[in-house]
């Protein structure tokens, strides 16, 4: 009688399997929303009142807060936070519980930073408040059924991407908490970006070497980038928009025009390790590249883009961790966590290590973000579950 009731479950099991294989099959390539995406996602507001006696949303940035670089544009003027001093952050000052476990990625909510997104390892994505007292928790997204490995916030902060080990990336309003669109290609997204010329379209760093970019108004796939040997981990848009970089496991970096799916620019050298995290410098000169030999190498952008070999960081133990670089805003200052849970300042100029310290514990600190307005604010995050806050 037990064989044959576990003979029936396991048939019951690879019926469900097969079902769900077939609806994959049907999804693939195709956006989901409406009910079906309802059905599998779900949003809780903790904030309080969501609107204020104005009738501004929570989302919307305090009046006093004036940013530095315009909102409107997409890649600013970068001498506009140039006269702005940075400062290295020396003491904690807050600290973000919430998450039950590893927190993988987080960003400020562009220009004004008065929220803070997070993705975890728990398959949730958390918005916290950054200026109010307490700091706490705004509003959860729920609609992984894996880890959420990366995160993107569109130009205004209105939506973001959230992509997780489940094979799919989620588009999401911030405010109301709605799942808008459900996309993929049955591959696992390493990264997913908006488009910054125009946020209907986005691109995604895929584990099946490719790279698919998305039109968010049509729900489809218009145009693809194959040329890569192994999976890509990052894609970082340079030039204003125009080109764009990519990494992968093939220890290769190559440069495409935006909607031409041959690469226009190879850089492979013998010596050359997979970079998995890339940042561009505020001035849009550079990108920094995390490599995986404990190194950040820098490269320039521009008509040719090639290593800049007289700028390379070291200190830090950042092997097997695709940990996150960032910049003061006015690009004097350069910021990574690694693998040991420590956060690294160095000066952009001399790549002199100017401050280290101990900010996770229990495993990396994975990811560090500069405030866009506080220059001597910085969160950083780890698979400690917390997200700290630091002057």
């Amino acid at each position: 009688e037990a064989q044959k009731k576990y003979l029936e479950e396991l048939k019951q099991q690879r019926e469900r399997s097969k079902q769900r294989r077939i609806e994959e099959e049907k999804d693939e390539g195709e956006a989901i929303t409406g009910e079906k995406l309802a059905k599998r996602t779900s949003t809780k507001y903790f904030g309080g009142a969501q609107l204020d006696y104005l009738g501004r949303s929570w989302v919307d940035p305090p009046s006093d807060l004036k940013p530095i670089l315009d909102p409107n544009d997409p890649f600013p003027d970068p001498n506009a936070a140039a006269s702005h001093e940075a400062y290295i952050p020396k003491k904690l000052i807050h600290t973000w519980k919430g998450h039950t476990r590893g927190v993988q990625a987080i960003r400020f909510f562009p220009h004004y930073g008065h929220l803070l997104l997070s993705a975890s390892m728990d398959s949730t994505c958390k918005i916290w408040d950054v200026y109010k007292e307490n700091r706490g928790l705004k509003r959860s997204y729920n609609g992984h059924s894996a880890p959420v490995r990366h995160i993107d916030f569109d130009k205004f902060g209105k939506q973001f991407l959230s992509s997780s080990y489940d094979k799919t990336i989620v588009l999401w309003d911030v405010e109301t908490g709605q799942a808008k669109a459900s996309y993929s290609n049955r591959s696992m997204p390493y990264e997913s970006k908006f488009y910054p010329l125009d946020n209907n379209l986005l691109i995604v760093a895929c584990q099946n070497h490719k790279l698919v970019s998305w039109d968010i108004r049509t729900g489809t796939i218009v145009q693809e980038y194959n040329y890569h040997l192994g999976a890509v981990n990052t894609v970082t848009f340079v030039d204003e928009g125009r080109r764009f970089v990519s990494s992968s496991d093939d220890k290769k970096l190559l440069v495409w025009e935006w909607n031409m799916p041959v690469p226009i620019t190879y850089l492979s050298e013998a010596e050359q390790q997979s970079m998995p995290s890339i940042t561009l410098h505020p001035s849009g000169d550079y990108f920094a590249a995390q490599s995986m030999d404990n190194r950040i190498l820098v490269f320039e952008t521009g008509e040719k883009t090639r290593p800049h070999r007289k700028k390379v960081f070291r200190g830090h133990v950042n092997t097997g961790f695709a940990c996150q670089i960032d910049f003061s805003p006015n690009g004097r200052f350069m910021v990574s966590g690694d693998g040991e849970g420590k956060a690294y300042f160095w000066d952009w100029k001399n790549c002199k290590m100017y401050r280290s310290f101990k900010a996770h514990t229990g495993g990396p600190c994975i990811g560090a973000t500069w405030h866009p307005i506080e220059h001597s604010r910085v969160a950083t995050c780890g698979w400690d579950g917390l997200i700290k806050y630091w002057d």
